[in-house]
């Protein structure tokens, strides 16, 4: 079926003459007329009744008109959205571990949104453990995602944008807290509380242990930051994490690590070979140039 004589059906059952509807599709009456009759020839029904010098639609028309109506007015509106897409436009769908949920990926994005004042930008705003958002950009859920690196990925690419401070946290009290920095190894002698092996910060923080070549005596496995802040202050034992601006509202003392040396980043991520829209692609490569 065509759909430009779908679209001179709707016109001409609004306007209810063949003289305007041809005027206003800019084409010649004898091709509307023509095209209407190949669309009746099409359904095998009569579409109009002549009424004077105008014409109505029958009942048939009329069913057949609010059905068209609605295809033409959901066609058109996605049509709208994929032009404003093609400008720059359009909803760009992130997802961001926690530690960058809080403050960095809300800034970044408010900086790019006042950049590009003149597009019709939207964020949709995810957060997730690394392994959950790795999986969302193959399932095409995040156009990109912000997360530690997965070497095994090769399907993803990964970009640093943020350097890793890592810290020690204790409860006010512990016989670490009068410390302003410390050696890894200080914290061997006592409970700790680790990320689950989902996240992806787990290699990281395991890492850093087999640095020094000892392991920590895990007391729990949990798989979200602010559960790990929240049980260190009630002294369920210590933790080593990335360094959070959410830490200085919980009731936990931070605590530098200055050995071992080590050097971790955070990434931005997304799929190698596959099509993103130019609003993502602005800013992917925003981020990967300005870092967070």
């Amino acid at each position: 079926m065509n759909l430009y004589h779908l679209r001179y059906f709707v016109t001409l059952a609004k306007l209810e003459h063949y003289g305007k509807a041809a005027e206003k599709l800019k084409i010649t009456q004898p091709g509307l007329s023509h095209a209407m009759a190949s669309l009746e020839d099409e359904l095998g029904v009569s579409l109009f009744e002549k009424e004077g010098r105008n014409i109505v639609l029958n009942k048939y028309g009329k069913i057949f008109f609010d059905d068209v109506n609605k295809v033409i007015s959901i066609l058109d509106s996605s049509i709208n959205s994929f032009k404003i897409i093609s400008k720059g436009g359009g909803q760009i769908n992130i997802s961001s571990i926690k530690p960058l949920a809080i403050q960095d990926i809300p800034r970044v994005t408010h900086n790019f949104l006042d950049i590009n004042k003149d597009k019709d930008i939207d964020f949709k705003f995810y957060t997730g453990v690394t392994n959950d958002i790795i999986q969302g950009l193959k399932n095409d859920i995040y156009d990109i995602g912000f997360c530690s690196k997965i070497e095994s990925e090769a399907d993803i690419e990964f970009v640093p944008v943020q350097k890793q401070e890592m810290c020690a946290i204790v409860p006010f009290g512990h016989p670490l807290a009068m410390h302003n920095e410390l050696d890894l190894i200080e914290t061997i002698p006592y409970k700790h509380i680790v990320f689950s092996k989902n996240s992806g910060l787990r290699p990281v923080i395991d890492g850093l242990f087999n640095k020094i070549g000892q392991s920590p005596n895990i007391a729990y496995e949990v798989e979200d930051d602010n559960f790990i802040a929240g049980l260190v202050a009630q002294n369920f034992g210590i933790a080593i994490l990335p360094k959070m601006s959410s830490l200085q509202y919980m009731n936990v003392k931070t605590i530098p690590i200055i050995q071992p040396e080590w050097e971790s980043y955070f990434y931005a991520a997304r799929m190698k070979n596959r099509y993103h829209s130019p609003a993502a692609e602005s800013f992917y490569k925003y981020v990967c140039e300005k870092g967070l």
